[in-house]
Order: structure tokens, then C-alpha cells, then sequence
């Protein structure tokens, strides 16, 4: 209606309109029956659209651990199918209006979303690539094999960047694709994320301070950046 319009008006311009007529449709898509289920269903997409709006908009510097498990939150608050064409909808309608930071955001929040699969009978291990995004710059002298969940490390449930920046040469792998990439190859998330009170978001932070990871001590800079995410 108008004011759902006016809603994500509000939230995020241009309105992704294959959004939406993938979002009418997935009360079909999920055998919901009834007004009043189609009416919450409705209201949970609604919450899903804004707080991914509200997570693209933010540069590298400005990211908060709150943006990101509200977005995994309002995603998980629906089924996992529906949850997933949702973000799919939104990832390839915004790929042009948004920044590479908001891309690397949409990356980061599958980092979250999926996990490898289990081992495979024949004893391949399976994978959970890194996005094809550019050369990470990783903070205290780390490098890729210390994080697993680059660009991100979830320390507790708590979702913090580890890198403060990269280099890219030519175009970034379009987080719409690496998407599509985490539902053919991963699993979804069984561990529903919540949104943890200051102290337990501080008590993250110093766990990850105090990692065996960093390969020297983190500058008064690094910190303050990391500090700033739970801010």
C-alpha cells in the first residue's frame, strides 16, 4: 500500500521494483494461508527491505555490528526460502546504486547467512569462498588464513569487520552473484543470530582484542576502528 511505499521510499532510492513483484509472490511461493499470515509475512519483508537499505548505505568506516545482525535477524524471521529471494531481489536490483562498500556490506551479511557444508563422504573438505572483491587490507598484520569469514570474524554472535579497506583492480564479483554462489555451494545458518546488550557486544570486542591471530600489537587506530563498530 502507500505507506509501505512510502516506507522503503524512505529507506532506499531508487526503489528496486523486481524486489517487490519477487516479494508479492512469496506468499504463494510459501503456502501461506490467510489474510492475517499474508499481512505478517508482508510486515517481516517489510523489515527485511529496510534493514538491508539501511546496512548499503553505510561506508566501510561507519559500519556497526547492530546493522548487520539486525539484517540477519529480520532475514532469519522468515523462511529460509523466502529470506533468500528476498536478498537475492534486493542484492541485483541495488548492484548499481550502491557503493562498493555497501557491496562488501551484502557480502559480509552472506559471510553470516551460510556456512560450509558438512564433509563429503569421500573426504573433500567443501568450500566457502571469499567473494571475489579485491586484495583485503587486514589489520594487525593478519592475512586471509586467519579469517575464515573474510571480510568478517563473528566472535560470541557478533559480526566484526576485520579489515579496514582493498584493493581492486577491475570490478568486484557483484554480491547478487556471490549470493547465488553461498545457495548452490553452503548451508543456511542453524544458528539464529540475536542482538546482544552493550556489555556482551564489549566483551566480543575484547575476546577479539585479545586473539592470538594479530601478528602485532593493533595501533591506537585499529582499535578505535574496531571499537567504533559497537559504538
Amino acid at each position: 500500500g502507500a505507506m509501505t511505499e512510502t516506507k522503503i521510499q524512505k529507506y532506499f532510492s531508487p526503489v528496486p521494483r523486481r524486489t517487490f513483484l519477487a516479494v508479492a509472490s512469496l506468499g504463494m511461493i510459501t503456502g501461506l494461508n490467510g489474510r492475517s499470515h499474508g499481512l505478517a509475512r508482508r510486515n517481516k519483508i517489510d523489515d527485511v527491505i529496510e534493514s538491508l537499505s539501511a546496512l548499503v548505505k553505510r561506508e566501510l568506516s561507519e559500519c556497526k555490528v547492530d546493522l548487520y545482525l539486525r539484517a540477519a535477524i529480520d532475514l532469519q524471521s522468515v523462511e529460509m526460502g523466502a529470506a533468500q529471494s528476498v536478498l537475492h531481489s534486493f542484492a541485483r536490483d541495488s548492484r548499481e546504486g550502491i557503493s562498493l562498500d555497501g557491496n562488501l556490506a551484502l557480502v559480509a551479511l552472506c559471510r553470516m547467512l551460510f556456512t560450509k557444508k558438512m564433509p563429503l563422504s569421500d573426504g573433500l573438505e567443501p568450500e566457502f569462498r571469499r567473494a571475489r572483491i579485491g586484495e583485503s587490507a587486514f589489520l594487525g598484520e593478519t592475512g586471509y588464513d586467519d579469517w575464515p569469514l573474510e571480510p568478517i570474524e563473528i566472535v560470541d554472535g557478533v559480526p566484526f569487520m576485520i579489515m579496514d579497506g582493498y584493493a581492486l583492480f577491475g570490478a568486484a564479483e557483484p554480491a547478487d552473484k556471490y549470493l547465488e554462489y553461498c545457495i548452490d555451494n553452503c548451508d543456511w545458518n542453524s544458528h539464529n543470530f540475536t542482538l546482544p546488550n552493550s556489555t556482551l557486544k564489549q566483551s566480543a570486542l575484547d575476546k577479539l582484542l585479545a586473539s592470538s591471530k594479530w601478528k602485532q600489537k593493533l595501533p591506537k587506530r585499529d582499535k578505535e576502528f574496531l571499537f567504533a563498530q559497537i559504538r
